[in-house]
């Protein structure tokens, strides 16, 4: 009885080391010599999906630190900004009171350079459904119109009427590829991944 669960431990032992060998050189295959891979068998199919998965186990990693990160800065930009407007409103008086009177509109510093901008007029728009109604009727130069089709009730059309339509044309999907974990989720589609 021990012997065979020895023997069961070695066999499983084997199975597992070759599997791994056969997938480590896989890999070394598809590293160096990508013309010579080929997807043949369940096996290196299986290896390809899970070296897939891996990878977007990876990306996922990432996105996960990419949040707290950006968590992180925005908390770190708010400190930031309370910690430097004493000091911002502090230069922007001193350099008021340099540039008083003089032609000059900037303080070259070593570190930077200070300057004032004369301030520009700017058109607020205060009720846009209003201003685009008087625009429209007395000055329709300042009024820009957007354009764009409506392809979703054009396909409906053209395929209820058969209409020929200058510079539209009618095109048949092709086959696409999928790959889904066995959960449902979306590995990789054609078009987009996940």
């Amino acid at each position: 009885m021990k012997d065979e669960k020895k023997f069961g431990i070695t066999i499983a032992d084997e199975v597992i080391e070759q599997a791994m060998t056969q997938e480590k050189h896989i890999s070394e295959i598809v590293v160096s010599e990508p013309e010579q891979f080929s997807i043949d068998t369940v096996t290196s199919a299986d290896w390809a999906v899970r070296r897939i998965l891996h990878s977007y186990e990876i990306l996922s990693y990432i996105d996960e630190n990419i949040d707290k990160l950006k968590k992180f800065r925005v908390e770190a930009l708010k400190r930031t900004e309370q910690k430097t407007a004493y000091l911002r409103d502090k230069l922007k008086a001193y350099t008021q009171r340099e540039l008083e009177g003089g032609k000059e509109r900037s303080i070259m510093l070593p570190s930077a350079r200070l300057s004032l901008r004369k301030p520009t007029t700017k058109i607020v728009i205060t009720d846009e459904k209003a201003a685009l109604e008087t625009l429209s009727k007395e000055h329709p130069d300042f009024v820009k119109i957007k354009a764009t089709i409506d392809k979703a009730a054009l396909k409906k059309h053209i395929k209820a009427t058969g209409e020929i339509i200058a510079g539209v044309e009618m095109v048949e999907g092709e086959e696409s590829f999928a790959i889904k974990e066995h959960n449902g989720a979306v590995l990789y589609s054609e078009g987009g991944t996940k």
